[in-house]
């Protein structure tokens, strides 16, 4: 059915943190998506799960629509089969110079040919045609912009064209057209969105995207959602901070540009909007003071996308309290919560370090004080680099 540019955009990215994932769909859109809860609700999704269900329910549905001829000729030759029908080609089929649909008002299914500027069949990529589920011009025209118009207009050429599949007609030589181009894109193979880094709740997050193809000045608008908090501006550039009220979401959405002649382009995107970790509590018990192995403490912690807890950072913030920072041990959890555990060692003054590779706190008592309490601001990193929220134990140093 459509035909259009691709649009090439070239990621920067700048600053980007993340670490925890709520949901309220699939984690994946793919034709068969799984379970994981990661999806916030938008047009894109809908548009998506349509298509997916419209293969489900009609496999193969455009393989019985006649094939389309392989040149521009043949198709004007043949008029009981084919009209020649070019609407607004530089936004729906942008390299085609012309298309051509199968003939009857009262067909329900539809075929569409697109052809290049030296008349031979378009197979593939934006400037192809596509069958339409319910042909456009006759008693099912409204049909048709719910069926075919509006799936295409809020995923894009590229996810579009895998359900809505161009004709390939036997003994045509492929030719794959797709004057503008977006990247980071997909194979045109890819059903699904391209990944995007994350987001991360606390950082800023920028993403050039540079167009390639086309001429002139470009426009750029979106359908779908972007994260709350986050934009796309006249010149490409998705940045912004994602707000906490919507953490742990994924979003998608697609990208289009116009050229100045008109041309467009288009690639669909996912971003995922992660939250940091985040400290539920402390299991403490005393520290006796030069004992020979160290007291084993643990905290309790969330991370909902499953990142690792990298490491522990302690800043102490009493006398004698040893700032460090150390990669903890898992020793009970899941995806979404679990539990670290570290150790500590409390020495008298004629001790100022553990000799036998110890890694964990280290209290250093003063040698005439009995019991003494220590205290450290303690702060989760994740494998993404997200700092949770900062929280203060301490610990008793038992003589």
């Amino acid at each position: 059915m459509l035909k259009f540019l691709r649009i090439t955009l070239i990621v920067l990215l700048v600053g980007l943190s993340g670490a925890a994932i709520h949901s309220l769909t699939q984690a994946q859109v793919t034709p068969t998506p799984p379970n994981t809860p990661i999806v916030f609700q938008t047009e894109w999704v809908d548009e998506f799960r349509f298509a997916q269900r419209l293969a489900r329910r009609n496999p193969g549905w455009y393989n019985a629509l006649r094939p389309c001829p392989c040149t521009r000729t043949q198709a004007a030759e043949d008029r009981t089969h084919w009209r020649e029908s070019s609407f607004n080609l530089n936004f729906y089929h942008p390299g085609a110079a012309v298309t051509f649909r199968s003939r009857g008002v009262t067909q329900v299914r539809g075929q569409q040919c697109a052809y290049d500027q030296n008349g031979n069949l378009i197979t593939a990529g934006s400037g192809a045609g596509t069958p339409d589920f319910y042909a456009p011009g006759g008693i099912y025209q409204l049909q048709h912009i719910h069926y075919d118009v509006e799936p295409y207009e809020a995923l894009g050429w590229r996810i579009y064209n895998q359900y809505w599949v161009p004709s390939r007609a036997v003994g045509c030589a492929a030719n794959y057209v797709t004057p503008v181009m977006i990247t980071p894109g997909g194979a045109s193979s890819d059903p699904n969105p391209v990944v995007l880094p994350k987001a991360h709740i606390g950082r800023n997050y920028s993403q050039q995207l540079t167009v390639i193809g086309g001429s002139g000045s470009y426009t750029y608008r979106t359908t779908g959602r972007l994260p709350h908090g986050m934009s796309i501006n006249s010149n490409g550039l998705i940045s912004g901070q994602p707000r906490p009220a919507y953490a742990n979401y994924r979003y998608y959405f697609t990208v289009w540009v116009e050229d100045s002649s008109g041309r467009t382009g288009s690639e669909s995107y996912q971003i995922d909007v992660t939250a940091p970790p985040q400290i539920m509590g402390f299991e403490l018990s005393p520290m006796v003071r030069d004992a020979p192995t160290s007291t084993l403490q643990s905290a309790r912690f969330r991370n909902a996308d499953g990142d690792a807890i990298t490491q522990m950072e302690f800043i102490g913030r009493s006398q004698g309290a040893q700032s460090g920072t150390f990669t903890p041990v898992l020793i009970e959890g899941n995806q979404y919560r679990g539990k670290l555990q570290f150790g500590t060692r409390c020495w008298s003054t004629a001790r100022t370090s553990a000799s036998d590779g110890f890694v964990g706190l280290t209290a250093i008592m003063d040698g005439n004080t009995r019991n003494s309490s220590f205290t450290w601001d303690v702060t989760l990193i994740d494998a993404d680099g997200n700092r949770s929220p900062t929280q203060r134990i301490t610990v008793t140093c038992i003589h």
